[in-house]
This record gives C-alpha cells, sequence and structure tokens, in this order.
C-alpha cells in the first residue's frame, strides 16, 4: 500500500501568498491615487481662492482710494479722507485681532476640514 503523504499544496498557498501581495499593493497604489487626486483638489482649490483674494483686494485698493479721495474733497482736505480711510481700517483690524479666535480660526480650521474629506 501507499503510505498517506503529509506535504501540504505549497503551489496553492504560494498563490495564495501572491495574490495577497498583489491585493496590498493595487490597495497602496489605489490610496496613493486618492491621496494625490485629493491633493491636487485641494491645491487648485487654494490657488484659485488666492486669485480670487488677490483680485478683491485690488478692487478694495482701488475703492479705498476713491473713498479717500471723495472724502478729500467733501471735507475740502486732502488729508482728511485718507485718515478716516485709514482709521476706518485700523478699526477694522483691531477688531478682527480682537474676535480672531472666536470665530475667523473656527472657520479656516473647519473650511479646511470640509475641503479634506469632501468628493
Amino acid at each position: 500500500m501507499a503510505e498517506p503523504t503529509t506535504e501540504k499544496p505549497r503551489p496553492e498557498i504560494d498563490e495564495i501568498v501572491e495574490e495577497v501581495k498583489a491585493y496590498i499593493n493595487a490597495s497602496m497604489d489605489l490610496y496613493k491615487m486618492k491621496a494625490t487626486e485629493k491633493g491636487a483638489v485641494m491645491a487648485s482649490g487654494a490657488i484659485i481662492n488666492i486669485v480670487m483674494a488677490v483680485l478683491v483686494l485690488i478692487i478694495f485698493l482701488f475703492a479705498s482710494f476713491a473713498l479717500a479721495f471723495f472724502l478729500s474733497e467733501y471735507f475740502d482736505n486732502l488729508y482728511a479722507g485718507f485718515l478716516i480711510i485709514a482709521g476706518f481700517y485700523t478699526l477694522l483690524a483691531v477688531i478682527i485681532y480682537i474676535s480672531k479666535d472666536k470665530w475667523l480660526k473656527n472657520s479656516l480650521v473647519n473650511n479646511i476640514i470640509k475641503s479634506a474629506y469632501s468628493h
């Protein structure tokens, strides 16, 4: 009679190990691609926001000059209009500085988190 074999079928185990390795590599590649896509989406959004902020800044700059010249003409004093506008922006900066932790910081953090986890 033939003796029973106690050998494990190695080719099947080797195939399973190779398939698991291939699956892990494919999963890692997929996560890398998703992370790259997410980074690209966030970067493009940041660039668009920066461009928009620069444009809005230019608009405010010219509007401020126009208002300063208008107020200077209204008060018949060249410096008065510019000082009023400078005082307004100083007051605005102080208000933003005082309340930055209450609403500005949280709002920015929330928008960044939403951007990272959307899509």
